[in-house]
């Protein structure tokens, strides 16, 4: 932080003004906490608009909000248009001063219109929980199988945006 002092003094009629600079650190800078996980909803049925908006705190100067290594769009709010269905993965990356930096990435669902969710943890769809369904999300986590849109929210059961050990647990609990 930079600290500038002002001094003056009169004589006969002339006024001397000193100006004195100084350099202080008082430490770090305060940490930057990015906090993108504001969206008015997080589930559209396509075509529609998913709209964003920041809550991070402390120095924040920059705001980018990220999809699929492109920048999408700047500053406190934004928006990004969706026509086709999928799980969006959404970055907020927040700089700041003394190069401080953070990022925070949250899932947002684009469904097809008309389309109906599953019951949680129903995530085939067949009406009853079952160790298939338990099944199936282990796949997802071992990357053997892609979850779509509704699958993954009714395998999410504890709302993390992520298929962990956890949810298939929460699964194989409630299988009749």
């Amino acid at each position: 932080m930079t600290m500038i002092t002002f001094n003056s003094t009169m004589t006969k009629n002339k006024r001397l003004l000193w100006v004195r600079i100084k350099k202080c650190n008082f430490g770090p800078p305060c940490p930057i906490k990015c906090k993108p996980q504001k969206v008015t909803q997080n589930i559209i049925f396509v075509p529609d608009h998913f709209h964003f908006f920041d809550e991070s705190s402390g120095p924040v100067g920059d705001r980018n909000w990220i999809f699929d290594s492109e920048e999408f769009g700047f500053g406190q709010t934004t928006s990004l248009f969706c026509n086709e269905p999928g799980i969006y993965e959404i970055t907020l990356r927040v700089r700041g001063i003394g190069d401080l930096e953070n990022e925070e990435t949250i899932s947002v669902f684009a469904l097809e219109q008309g389309s109906n969710q599953h019951d949680m943890g129903d995530v085939n769809g067949d009406g009853s929980i079952t160790s298939l369904d338990a099944l199936l999300c282990v796949n997802s986590i071992f990357e053997l199988y892609t979850l779509q849109p509704i699958e993954f929210l009714a395998a999410d059961i504890d709302g993390t945006g992520s298929i962990n050990i956890y949810d298939v647990l929460f699964i194989l609990d409630g299988a009749n």
